[in-house]
């Protein structure tokens, strides 16, 4: 396909000749070389090629075309290249050049006769189609770059030959390993075959061993897990590879709201991080078990793109898109996490039913592992009193936790984690939380932990940046991209539950758009339209998700004030009238659904 690496059989192939220099390449990627350089590199025998022959008639072309050049310091530096016998191999010869002359790096996107001459030797010797080295494909990945022009501005005039540019691979470096990066770097790996390499970093990851030596990356034992359950809509990952959609959910969907199924955060992460480990993706998408921060960005080495998919805290959207970032809305709830081993108490049906039919407790939770969480949204002063008794903050770093019957503490915490509300059993938050528990038949017992969770629906105006000059010395071209996805484009209310399907979409979206790119030539020359579409996506996506769901959930009822304002007036219901309405809601929405 146009713009994919071509394969060896294409790439070298006899020359096509252009009818004349201002006719100009046909395609994108045709690269054209005065009639000349034939000549010059002399006539082959197929029958008698070796590695051997190649790297003899390799030096004698490097040398001739370096007679031609101006600039004597280049001439002195090839001359010495093809004297030294370390450079026994056209890829080490290039090599050297790419080192000693280039200093590793395109000073522009423009191409120059140098770089030609280079390009032309390694496709005459056909380097691409022997088993490719690590060395190889690095200099092949530079001199091949997919950003740099193909050919001379002007064309070489006269006759000329053709042939098609082998290019190298675009590299995307992705910061975070959740599920939007994950689902970026296969969406990547897959739509590119074999055209992008992803290079992700995640600081949660860990090298574990296979029985037999190999290692694999993994979450210690020890690591605090996402156990929130959220719900995926069948039309989102429909949009999955058969490959990917049978690796999340193992065969085994559970269905709850019509058109969609119900999965925890945590069994999407290892899904999709064992995934992306199989032997599909080698070579292609490389694991770092280790966090990134812009303080280290040049450990990335070199990249074209820069994915933030680092979460709602992303540096990358903090560093490159502080002047781009909108909040808004915000509002406050808790999340109670339970573990009840034979289930839920209540068919999902009816929790269906019973989640929508009022707008203060939601529950997103899993049948098959009885698992999950019971939300409840927060006024102002209920946010304040989400303290364990030591006055500290109930949150996902450090969770607040009920006594057991006998009033001993669960394994795992301290006495000061105990949630302070708790204590007191007549207190109007407790009365509330044991509502919520009551309506969906849960005990106490079962729940294994509480936080408090603070929900900011921000968003960035401008999904795509060129990276600031000089943020890293250890890109090879003058510039490189910086993009966001998931939480880390744009946060939203989780009570519409469709947060997880965003960061799908998102990272779906980027390997389209991106590999399109790729094929079409717009990444020549690293513009920031090139990623035009995926920005425009990005915005639609949040005018959709935000305008039509989060904030339509805090102006009825999510934000604190609002909030207060209806529980102020629910007061003064008797307890028999509620429940009628409820159930008159729930009769609504029976007949809706």
């Amino acid at each position: 396909m146009p713009g994919r690496r071509v394969p060896s059989s294409m790439a070298h192939q006899e020359p096509k000749h252009a009818p004349s220099a201002e006719t100009g390449p046909s395609h994108f990627n045709d690269i054209i070389f005065p009639s000349w350089y034939e000549a010059a590199w002399g006539q082959e025998d197929n029958k008698l090629a070796s590695a051997g022959a190649d790297i003899d008639r390799a030096r004698v072309f490097l040398l001739r075309m370096a007679m031609l050049n101006p600039d004597p310091l280049i001439v002195s530096e090839i001359r010495a290249i093809i004297t030294k016998a370390e450079y026994s191999t056209v890829t080490a010869l290039a090599g050297a050049v790419q080192t000693r002359i280039f200093g590793d790096r395109h000073s522009s996107f423009a191409t120059n006769p140098l770089m030609q001459v280079v390009r032309f030797l390694l496709i005459k010797s056909r380097v691409s189609e022997v088993s490719i080295s690590t060395e190889a494909r690095s200099i092949l990945d530079f001199f091949f770059d997919p950003t740099i022009h193909r050919n001379l501005d002007p064309l070489p005039s006269g006759p000329t030959v053709t042939y098609r540019y082998p290019a190298g691979r675009l590299r995307v470096a992705i910061v975070g390993g959740g599920p939007t990066a994950l689902i970026s770097a296969m969406a990547l790996a897959e739509k590119g075959q074999g055209a992008v390499e992803v290079h992700m970093w995640e600081r949660r990851w860990v090298w574990k061993k296979r029985s037999d030596g190999s290692s694999y990356a993994d979450y210690p034992e020890t690591a605090r897990r996402r156990d929130q359950v959220v719900t995926l809509q069948d039309s989102v990952t429909r949009l999955l590879t058969k490959a990917s959609f049978d690796a999340l959910f193992a065969g085994r969907p559970e269905k709850v709201w019509p058109g969609s199924a119900n999965i925890q955060i945590r069994k999407v992460e290892d899904r999709f991080l064992a995934r992306v480990q199989q032997p599909e993706f080698k070579g292609l998408i490389h694991l770092h078990c280790e966090g990134m921060t812009r303080a280290k960005i040049e450990e990335m080495g070199d990249f074209h793109v820069l994915l933030g998919a680092d979460g709602a805290a992303s540096w990358v959207r903090k560093s490159y898109f502080h002047e781009y970032e909108v909040e808004r809305g915000r509002s406050w709830a808790l999340g109670l996490a339970f573990d009840r081993p034979a289930g839920l108490p209540w068919s999902q049906s009816l929790n269906v039913f019973l989640t929508l039919g009022q707008t203060r407790y939601l529950l997103n939770a899993s049948d098959h592992d009885g698992r999950g969480y019971l939300n409840m949204q927060l006024t102002d002063n209920e946010w304040e009193k989400m303290t364990s008794i030591d006055g500290q903050p109930v949150q996902f770093g450090r969770p607040g936790c009920l006594r057991r019957p006998d009033g001993s503490i669960p394994a795992g915490f301290d006495e000061s984690q105990v949630f302070a509300p708790s204590e007191d059993r007549n207190s109007p938050l407790w009365t509330a939380i044991s509502d919520g528990l009551k309506l969906f038949g849960f005990k106490e017992s079962e729940v294994i932990n509480v936080v408090r969770i603070s929900i900011v629906v921000e968003a960035v105006t401008e999904g795509v940046h060129i990276l600031p000059k000089n943020e890293t010395q250890a890109l090879r071209r003058p510039h490189a991209l910086v993009a966001v996805a998931g939480d880390a484009a744009m946060t939203v209310h989780f009570w519409p539950g469709r947060g997880l399907n965003s960061g799908i979409k998102a990272g779906l979206a980027l390997g389209d758009e991106l590999v399109h790119a790729l094929n079409t030539g717009k990444f020549v020359g690293m513009p920031l339209d090139a990623l035009e579409e995926y920005n425009k996506f990005i915005l639609k996506l949040q005018n959709r998700e935000h305008d039509k769901r989060s904030i339509p959930i805090i102006t009825q009822s999510g934000s604190p004030e609002m909030l207060g304002w209806l529980l102020e007036k629910a007061n003064s219901v008797p307890d028999n009238v509620a429940i009628e309405w409820l159930i008159g809601a729930m009769t609504q929405i029976a007949a809706r659904l």
